[in-house]
């Protein structure tokens, strides 16, 4: 896909012009460098502004192209935005302060990066007038980041602030998106008691999970009392925008719409906005929206690899089988559904606005599969859905929720503001070094309702952590290089796994384990009779040259009960991890995000009789 920054050097054509001097041609800056030229200029932490980004738009300019911006959509890699809110940064405040035109603020990263640090310190100032504090470490800055989260909540605000320090206390390695080499922030120690949040109020949530509770404004959603004689069905949508501009929005009474709840892509984290007995405003289908209840995730849907990980799929689902348990909602593809498939829409899409969320690169199948897990069924039910492709068209139309009403005012809402929640951070990783976290449960990973507590894993380079009553382990400062994981708990087989472990990042491997009882007494040595062998077949392979927007991988197997996906690009001098997918079937689908880059991949089996050896290694060339 055509990059929507480059770095044009000077400008040759210019230079060559009668009374040209090189002065008028100075070239354009890397994101990394626009990064550090603001922070400069504004006396801002580099770290905290490319955390702060990352946080909002993973470093990736949600209005580059021809998208429909709603309401939810801020604009820039700074996500700035540039109506008047009540709170928080004012892209068109910051730009009349440093001179610029508003829209070249909005469309220029440079200048979009530069308006947010001058809004940063703006506040800083104020900050400093009224109460004198100084600003001389980046952990002073906590109640400035609170603030650019544009919430008037308190909750909210410290969850956003808690969400961008852990960035920098953990790290940040992320490609430049125009393919500038790579955007770090190295792992740090802090000291922030301010954000120590374990203390946390959400007496008000309907769900366990709920880590906030934001009330969206009473003017966005109905009065109502409903419960499981009323409700038989559960909405996914995808928000066309970060966390917390997306729970600010649905405080915002020019939105006409709400949820009964927004997941954060980064580790799951779930704010309720609207009590499940009330009737949010999302369909765009009034009868839709009094028999539903809503999620909104966090993300675009035109970057899925970016915003549909691994913490989002495991706690989607988990909420899921939460609401449907007590609301007694079916668990199958015709009562859990996306936007795009709600009616109402005379052409493609959901509603009446036609919306297309969660979007084609939403794994169905991965969902529906850990729903079946985590909920104890036999299988998952996905008769009816369109796998992993969902039912999305066109990207255009799945941006603003407005107008999402059944065209009544709802009354006073119910919940009360909350905090964040969520363990402290944990101590800084080295350059070296990064975090191996995931779950412990019985039989499949997938199997959210049979977590396995009390379990030990322990890494190869002697690292270990203990499992708590979620099944969750989260071993730190890992070097980084492939690493072997070995589980053991009390009436379970010792389980072993490996995982490639990313320095400054969280590294995702969850790990499923057999009860003694259950184990099998026979083996076998054939990899036939075993259900071992690895997949074949594989394509593509041989360094093809692939060119269009997303590259489908199929390769051949019977007899598993899914498919484990492993891909690396090539950053010019080593081969990195781009992502790990589980899917039903013999094929993926995915979206390259760094272009004229080499990528490979892996498959292996997952089979009731254990788990294959990796497929031999597949390579292919792509040119975006």
């Amino acid at each position: 896909m055509p990059s929507s920054r480059t770095i044009a050097g000077l400008a040759l054509a210019a230079l060559l012009l009668p009374g040209c001097t090189p002065e008028a041609a100075a070239p354009e800056l890397t994101l990394d460098q626009a990064f550090q030229t603001a922070a400069k200029d504004n006396g801002v932490p580099r770290d905290l502004l490319v955390a702060i980004a990352y946080s909002m738009t993973r470093l990736d300019d949600p209005t580059a192209g021809d998208h429909e911006h709603g309401g939810m959509r801020g604009y820039g890699v700074m996500d700035l935005d540039a109506g008047s809110p009540a709170t928080g940064p004012n892209l068109a405040r910051g730009a009349e302060r440093l001179g610029l035109r508003v829209d070249d603020a909005i469309h220029d990263p440079t200048e979009n990066i530069a308006v947010a640090a001058s809004e940063l310190r703006w506040r800083a100032d104020a900050i400093t007038a009224e109460t004198g504090a100084r600003f001389d470490r980046i952990d002073d800055w906590v109640d400035v980041v609170g603030w650019y989260s544009g919430s008037e909540d308190g909750g909210a605000q410290r969850s956003f602030a808690r969400q961008v320090y852990r960035y920098i206390e953990r790290g940040v390695r992320v490609q430049d998106p125009d393919g500038n080499g790579m955007i770090v922030v190295e792992g740090r120690e802090l000291d922030l008691p301010t954000l120590d949040l374990m203390a946390v109020t959400t007496s008000s949530a309907d769900s366990g999970l709920a880590d906030n509770v934001v009330s969206a404004a009473s003017c966005n959603y109905t009065n109502a009392s409903r419960g499981a004689s009323t409700i038989d069905m559960i909405v996914v949508h995808t928000a066309q925008g970060s966390y917390s501009g997306t729970y600010n929005w649905f405080q915002n009474c020019s939105a006409g719409a709400s949820a009964h709840y927004v997941l954060r892509s980064s580790d799951g984290e779930i704010t309720q906005m609207v009590a499940e007995a009330d009737t949010a405003w999302h369909a765009g289908d009034s009868a839709t929206n009094a028999r539903s209840v809503s999620i909104e995730l966090e993300g675009y849907i035109e970057d899925p690899d970016r915003w549909f990980t691994d913490a989002a799929y495991t706690a989607l689902a988990a909420l899921i089988v939460d609401v449907a348990d007590r609301q007694g909602v079916a668990l199958d593809r015709s009562h859990i559904i996306g936007h795009s498939e709600v009616p109402g829409c005379a052409y493609t899409g959901g509603g009446r606005n036609c919306h297309t969320d969660p979007g084609d690169g939403f794994d169905w199948d991965r969902l529906m599969a850990a729903v079946a897990a985590g909920s104890g069924s036999s299988g998952s039910e996905t008769s009816g859905s369109s796998g992993s492709s969902g039912s999305s068209g066109s990207s255009g139309s799945s941006g603003s929720e407005s107008s999402e009403s059944s065209g009544s005012s709802g009354s006073s809402g119910s919940g009360s503001s909350g905090s964040s929640s969520g363990s402290s951070s944990s101590s800084s990783s080295s350059s070296g070094v990064g975090d191996v976290v995931g779950f412990v449960r019985k039989d499949s990973i997938y199997n959210t309702g049979s977590p396995v507590a009390g379990a030990t894993v322990t890494a190869s380079t002697g690292q270990s952590a203990t499992t708590d009553s979620r099944g969750y382990f989260d071993i730190e400062d890992v070097p980084a290089g492939t690493v072997s994981l070995t589980v053991s708990a009390t009436g379970y087989a010792t389980a072993t796994d490996s995982v490639d472990v990313e320095r400054n990042d969280d590294n995702w491997n969850s790990v499923a384990v057999t009860a003694t009882s259950s184990s099998s007494s026979s083996s076998s040595s054939s990899s036939s009779s075993s259900g071992t062998a690895p997949p074949t077949g594989m394509d593509p392979t041989g360094w093809e040259t692939v060119s269009s927007p997303s590259v489908t991988m199929s390769w051949a197997s019977t007899g598993a009960t899914s498919y484990e996906v492993k891909i690396y690009w090539y950053d010019g001098s080593d081969w990195n991890v781009y992502y790990t997918y589980t899917t039903s079937s013999t094929s993926k689908t995915f979206w390259p995000t760094v272009d004229d880059t080499d990528y490979a991949w892996v498959v292996r089996s997952v089979r009731s009789s254990g788990t294959s050896e990796w497929s031999a290694i597949n390579y292919f060339a792509f040119e975006g």
